[in-house]
Formats: structure tokens, C-alpha cells, sequence
């Protein structure tokens, strides 16, 4: 049995990898697929008035709007709207976010494919830029979730499906760039589309209890999500969102998608249009042996570098020298190809962490397609006004420009945070190792509070220890949260010492797993009334209170061996997939004795009136519990914060107050305790 399930979940991935594979397969496909049939999709002869199904009427000005400009502002839309809305909806997951952007890219290309007019090839390639917006914000983040320590190039999956998108639409327009005939380029992209719309439809098919194993995983990984705003604002993230803007943009601005929307029409080669996606493809696995070899900031700085000189020499040897123009662009290609390719969307999810994943990748991709739209517009508008070989002297001049001002404080020093001559760099490097925040060292970060003290290192101490330290501790915190407000009125905030329970006497290890025998121990009378319903409806004896859900979903399996009765459901008051008013009708309908939360959703629900406090005997604060970033729940400052404004709220505070015998029956008051 175990090994038939184990199966299955293999199964599943390899079926999700493939699906997210093809997405970005569409996006590198619609890249380079209608550019490389250009000169057959346009109707040049003026003799004959030829089939609306040979070609379009169509100038090569228009067309190539069409190709890169719309196609760009599709993908804007997609990333900077499209995408952000749809992971706003309650239940949306990234796959159903991949799965809208591969119906969209089926309609668009069916578009392009049986359109007998002109104008209906932009909608077509709005609506493909559409797709590739959403995909390419939804891939990558899924892809990160998915990562663990063997899945060391997991996050170059990205490039390498759209790399491979752009080489075999490439290979199949030498035999396909023919009147009519390049119908089918549109047509086979709408047909991989179906099939990848099939493999999520099959992945939806799954069992009962399949289902409940993922709505679990769902659970462990859902946090509350912060918008793109919101991310703007926070001081904490405003520095990675300008190193998100910077790596996104740079890749566009060294022209990349100039050379391959375009390149038939700047080098008039069907060769060299091949060879270019050649070189992209073998040079993109070349970067998964090169990652053992130097840094991720070092292989940046070559990739860039190299791109941007190639450029230059590209600007004077183009329509002069068909062997020197070969080389250099080919050099280009191997340049861009192994950095400025796969390492921003690599990074891009690194930079992130689950709250603010959604919001960051659409600020980078954003910017990233907007950086593509103005390059390609440009393009097209200086093809009529310059020559070519003028073009590129000032896409050279103006990424040069941009080499020397970084030379002081490179951002890319910044971003990619690990040194070329250490073993973490290594590790960093092959994925093997999360690029750290902020340069911190391995050894947990200890930040200190406006009175000097070093407490949040300390904070699972804290929690074996006596009442007056806990005092002090809880003090000292909710100083730092209400910093402006004066002496009288933090006396008002405090919470009473009375109402603090202490079990220093507790010796064994604290987590998950000795939760129920810390309960039962240390409230042995509460442990007993856990087992019987209340009169009141969604009025818990023992509120448990979680830094994410994350941390809730594990609480909520270790809780079940206090209370197994499904007649008296342990109160999940966390996840994302359960809209707020359902979680108040769970409450208004269920004898629940038991409820674990996050701190804002139990500060809302208490607020509301559907989370009662008349039974509230203990609310226990999981604070010895530390992430993989070291943080605890005091750590971070809005979880910090929302958690004093919630044992701050009337019905709470008033609870503390008085004699504390704390076992969950009316008339009793509520004990705080730190776990």
C-alpha cells in the first residue's frame, strides 16, 4: 500500500513538471514561432490577389508590432494583472493559474491560425503575451515550492523548457515557412496547449483521501499573502524588490528578444536564425556544469559582460563581415545563455518567501515584460529611421553605460550574496543552499529592541522560564510594538503577571511532538474538560496561537490525540483555502473545545463575535517553535504586532484580570502560556 501511494505522488510530480514544462515551452515557442515565418505569413506580391489563407495583408512594419510589441504588452497585462488577480481568489493555486494561461494560449493561437484577417493576428498575439504573462509569474513559484535538497536545478526548469520552446519552433519554420503552411507553427502551439490542459484535467482526477494529503500540503504551505503594495511599502522587502526590477530588466534590456523576434529579419539567414537557437539551447544545459564551478554572481557578471561586448562588436561588424557577424552573435548567445537567461527566474524565487512569492514575482516579471515591450517597440520604429548596425551601437552604449555606473556597489555583488571562494557559495550556488537574506550568517540572527535587550534569539528560553522573566519579556515587546504611545498608556497594554502560567518545571524538549504531554502534565484538568463539548458553540476552552499556517497545520495533527472525537472538530482557524465567513459558520455550527489560529485571524474572528471567549481557559502562545529563517513569533514584526492586538482586545484583556484558576469553566478567567 505505502508503496502504491509513493507511486502515485511520483506519478503526479513527474505529470505537474510536465505541465509546468509545457507552459513555459508555449511561452520560448510563441517567442520565436510567427518571426521565424514572417517573410511567408505576409502577402509581397501585388500580381495576384492571393488566398486569405496564403498570407495576410499585412506591412512588415505591422507585423513585426505584432510580433514583439503586442506580444510584450500580452504579457504586462498578464503578470502585472492577470496573474496577481487570479492568485488573489480563494483556492487558486498556481497550477490553476498555469491552466487559465494554457487556455488563454489555446484561443490565441487558434486566432492566429484560421484568422483570414490582418487585425486579428494582434489579438491572437495579445492574448499569447497573455498566457506567457501568467505562466511565467506561476511557474517559477511553483517550481520553488516543489524545490527540496536533491532537486538542486529544479528552479532552471524554467529557461531550459522555454530555450527548448524557442529551438524546436525554430527548427520546424525551415520546413514550415511557406505560404500556408506556416499556419501550422500557430496551430501545433494550439494542439500542445490542449495536451497540457489534458494533464492537469488528469491531475485533478485524484482520490478522496489524494486530495486530503494535498489540501494538508496546501495548509503546511499557505501564509497570508501580501500585495504588491504592500511589499512596496514594507521596508523589509523594498530592498528586494529594487534587486528583483533590476535582474528582470537587465535581461531584457541587453536585447535578447530583439535578436529572437527578430532574427531572420536583422541577419536575412535562415542559418544563423538556426544557429542562434542552437547555441541558446546547449549553452543553457551548459549552465547546469557550470554552477559547480563559479558562483551564481560570478557566472552573472561573465554573462553580462560578455553579452553586452558582443553587442558592441556586433554594432560594427553587421552587414560588413557575414563570418565575423556569425561569431559574435553566436558568442552573444552563449553569453546571455549562461546567466542572464535562467539565473533571474532562479533567483526571483529565492528572493521570496511564501507571503510575498505571488506579489514579487509579478513586480519583477512585470517590469521584465515592460522592459521587452519598450525594447521591441523601439526596434521596430528605429528599423524605418537608422540602419541596423545603428541600432545596436545604442542598445552597446546604453548597456555600458549601465557596467560602469554598477562598478561602485554592484547590485549584483548584493543579490547574489554568496562569495566565489567558499564552500557556501558552492552550496548557494547549486541550489543546494537558499541564497540568505541580507548576507546573514548561518547562526541565528539576533536583533535588538529600543531598550538594548537581545531577546528574540532567546525566545524559546524565555519560555522555560519563571513568570517575572516572562513578564519582563512580554513587557519588553509590547514596548517595541505600541514604541510611541507613553508610560500610562502602556500600563494599559500590559499584560497582568496574574495571568501568566509558568511551567519552568517542564524539562522535556519543546515542539509538536510533545505538545499533548505538555497539556496534559502541565493543565491536567483542562486536558479532561477537552474531551466534553461546550454549551456555547465556537466558544474553545484552549486556544493555541501559531506564528503560520504552516505551523497551525502541524499543531492541528499533534492536537488530535487530545480530542479524536469527529463530533468535536479541533477548530482550523488558518488556512487559506477556508474563506473567513466559512470559518465563522464552522464556528456558529460546532461544539468545538479546541482552536488553533494565527494571530490575525483569531483577533478577527474574536472581533466579530464568532470565536467566544466565555470558555476560554488558556491561550497558548507557540512561540519555541523557529522556522527555517530562525524566526520565532516574535520575530516577525506584523505577526508580532497583530498578536498584542489581539490579547489587547476586550474580551481577552478583560479575562486576565483577577484570579486566574484557568481550566476552561464559566465564571473562570483565561491563563496565558508560553509554549
Amino acid at each position: 500500500m505505502f508503496t502504491a501511494q509513493n507511486n502515485n505522488g511520483k506519478g503526479r510530480n513527474l505529470r505537474t513538471l510536465a505541465f509546468l514544462s509545457l507552459a513555459c515551452f508555449l511561452y520560448g515557442w510563441s517567442v520565436s514561432s510567427i518571426g521565424a515565418v514572417q517573410n511567408a505569413a505576409i502577402c509581397h506580391s501585388r500580381d495576384d490577389e492571393p488566398s486569405r489563407l496564403e498570407c495576410l495583408s499585412i506591412s512588415d512594419t505591422s507585423y513585426s508590432f505584432a510580433v514583439g510589441p503586442f506580444f510584450a504588452t500580452g504579457g504586462l497585462i498578464g503578470s502585472l494583472f492577470v496573474a496577481p488577480y487570479l492568485g488573489g481568489r480563494q483556492g487558486w493555486s498556481n497550477l490553476s493559474r498555469v491552466a487559465v494561461s494554457g487556455f488563454v494560449s489555446l484561443l490565441g493561437q487558434m486566432i492566429i491560425a484560421m484568422t483570414p484577417f490582418a487585425s486579428l493576428l494582434f489579438v491572437g498575439r495579445l492574448l499569447s503575451g497573455i498566457s506567457a504573462g501568467v505562466a511565467i509569474v506561476a511557474v517559477p513559484s511553483e517550481l520553488e515550492k516543489m524545490k527540496d535538497s536533491e532537486d538542486s536545478y529544479l528552479g532552471l526548469l524554467t529557461q531550459i523548457s522555454i530555450v527548448t520552446g524557442l529551438t524546436v519552433a525554430q527548427a520546424l519554420s525551415l520546413a514550415l515557412a511557406k505560404p500556408t503552411y506556416w499556419r501550422l507553427m500557430p496551430a501545433i502551439a494550439g494542439l500542445i496547449s490542449g495536451i497540457q490542459l489534458l494533464l492537469h484535467r488528469r491531475d485533478a482526477t485524484t482520490t478522496i483521501d489524494d486530495l486530503d494529503e494535498e489540501l494538508d500540503e496546501d495548509e503546511r504551505l499557505s501564509q497570508p499573502q501580501m500585495s504588491m503594495i504592500d511589499v512596496f511599502r514594507d521596508p523589509e522587502w523594498r530592498p528586494k524588490v529594487v534587486k528583483a526590477v533590476i535582474l528582470l530588466a537587465s535581461q531584457q534590456t541587453a536585447g535578447i528578444n530583439i535578436i529572437l523576434f527578430y532574427s531572420k529579419l536583422i541577419f536575412n539567414s535562415d542559418l544563423i536564425s538556426m544557429g542562434i537557437t542552437g547555441v541558446n539551447f546547449v549553452m543553457t544545459f551548459v549552465t547546469l556544469l557550470v554552477l559547480n564551478l563559479l558562483s551564481k554572481r560570478s557566472l552573472y557578471n561573465v554573462s553580462y559582460v560578455g553579452a553586452i561586448a558582443s553587442l558592441g562588436v556586433l554594432s560594427l561588424s553587421l552587414d560588413r563581415s557575414y563570418v565575423i557577424t556569425s561569431v559574435v552573435i553566436y558568442a552573444y548567445i552563449a553569453s546571455f545563455s549562461i546567466g542572464l537567461g535562467p539565473l533571474p527566474f532562479d533567483v526571483l524565487g529565492q528572493l521570496a518567501d511564501n507571503q510575498t512569492r505571488n506579489s514579487l514575482s509579478s513586480i519583477g516579471l512585470s517590469t521584465n515584460w515592460l522592459a521587452n515591450l519598450v525594447m521591441s517597440g523601439t526596434f521596430s520604429v528605429l528599423m524605418n529611421l537608422v540602419d541596423k548596425n545603428t541600432i545596436f551601437a545604442i542598445f552597446f552604449d546604453y548597456n555600458f553605460d549601465n557596467i560602469e555606473s554598477d562598478n561602485e556597489g554592484s547590485f549584483v555583488d548584493e543579490e547574489f550574496v554568496a562569495g566565489d571562494d567558499n564552500e557556501e557559495s558552492l552550496q548557494v550556488a547549486t541550489g543546494q543552499k537558499r541564497v540568505r537574506e541580507d548576507g546573514e550568517q548561518p547562526q541565528p540572527k539576533k536583533k535588538k529592541n529600543k531598550k538594548g535587550k537581545q531577546w528574540f534569539s532567546q525566545v524559546p528560553d524565555v519560555a522555560k522560564s519563571t513568570k517575572d522573566a516572562q513578564f519582563d519579556f512580554l513587557k519588553d515587546q509590547i514596548k517595541s510594538v505600541y514604541s510611541k504611545l507613553s508610560d500610562i498608556e502602556l500600563d494599559e497594554k500590559l499584560i497582568p503577571a496574574s495571568a501568566i502560567d509558568s511551567t519552568q518545571d517542564y524539562t522535556q524538549n519543546r515542539s509538536k511532538d510533545t505538545l499533548t504531554d505538555f497539556i496534559s502534565t502541565q493543565f491536567s484538568s483542562l486536558k479532561d474538560a477537552l474531551t466534553k463539548p461546550n454549551k456555547q458553540k465556537g466558544s474553545p476552552r484552549l486556544l493555541v496561537i501559531c506564528p503560520s499556517a504552516i505551523r497551525c497545520a502541524d499543531v492541528v495533527r499533534s492536537l488530535k490525540q487530545l480530542n479524536p472525537s469527529k463530533e468535536i472538530p479541533i477548530a482550523k482557524l488558518f488556512a487559506k483555502h477556508i474563506k473567513l465567513h466559512e470559518q465563522k459558520e464552522f464556528l456558529q455550527s460546532n461544539e468545538t473545545v479546541i482552536a488553533v489560529a494565527t494571530p490575525n485571524r483569531a483577533k478577527s474572528l474574536i472581533a466579530d463575535g464568532a470565536l467566544g471567549t466565555k470558555y476560554l481557559g488558556l491561550i497558548l502562545l507557540d512561540c519555541s517553535y523557529v522556522d527555517d529563517k530562525q524566526r520565532t513569533l516574535f520575530d516577525v514584526p506584523e505577526t508580532r504586532q497583530q498578536l498584542f492586538e489581539l490579547l489587547s482586545l476586550d474580551s481577552i484583556y478583560e479575562r486576565f484580570k483577577g484570579d486566574v484558576g484557568g481550566q476552561g469553566d464559566r465564571g473562570r478567567k483565561t491563563a496565558l502560556c508560553l509554549f
